[in-house]
């Protein structure tokens, strides 16, 4: 289930230091059979693993659902860019892409007001369906720094953004480079932010637009599109 009222500006307080709000996705245990054994109630065992701990995961496995805490739209930031690594490389001896990518001030802001709407729905459901909220909001314990040592995200966009002059993007709205007119960029690399959605569809709807123009335009009539 998917929680759509706090997307893009819908339901953000002008008070609140956040430009661009999100989704949260809310699933019951039973979700991945394998993935999702094990969520119990903080201290309900004494331990997570044993029998004990199987016995807990087995009884609480159709019972407990998970309120995601919401996925934000990532702003364009000048600071996180991709490069080719100075140091590690593949095995032709070619660099490696590096990624650099932070979280702002307002990255902080985003999570402390997704937290709390999560939390003011969390105790909404538990109270109507006479259930309890157990466990934490990961949000407060969550890193300040972007890292992946802890999954945050993998949905990690751009580097060869689109745009509309060769002065501040990669390639133009057909994926075609500015400079070099039968090189096409096709991904996710061309969205100049990340959005809080997933990128898949928006991803082929950009290659489909770029594939009819390369074949209708291009070919017919070698050359830059825009």
């Amino acid at each position: 289930m998917r929680l759509s009222d706090f997307n893009g500006f819908r339901g953000i307080p002008a008070d609140s230091g956040v430009l661009r709000g999100g989704i949260s996705n809310t699933a019951g245990g039973s979700l991945r059979p394998i993935g999702s054994f094990g969520r119990i109630p903080q201290g309900e065992t004494s331990r997570n693993w044993g029998s004990e701990w199987k016995k807990a995961a087995v009884k609480y496995f159709d019972k407990i659902a998970m309120l995601g805490v919401f996925e934000m739209d990532h702003l364009a930031y000048k600071h996180n860019y991709v490069d080719l690594d100075p140091t590690y490389t593949d095995k032709w001896g070619d660099p490696l892409l590096r990624i650099t990518v932070d979280w702002t001030e307002h990255e902080q802001r985003q999570r402390a007001f997704a937290a709390e709407v999560a939390g003011k729905i969390a105790r909404q459901a538990a109270k109507i369906a006479g259930g309890r909220v157990v466990g934490g909001e990961r949000g407060g314990r969550a890193s300040r720094r972007y890292q992946t040592a802890e999954y945050a995200t993998t949905h990690v966009q751009g580097g060869a953004i689109m745009g509309a002059a060769p002065e501040n993007s990669v390639v133009n709205s057909w994926l075609q480079h500015w400079q070099v007119s039968n090189l096409w960029v096709i991904g996710a690399s061309s969205f100049p932010q990340n959005s809080s959605s997933h990128p898949a569809v928006t991803s082929v709807a950009l290659t489909l637009r770029a594939a009819d123009a390369l074949i209708e335009r291009y070919v017919k009539k070698p050359g830059a599109l825009a």
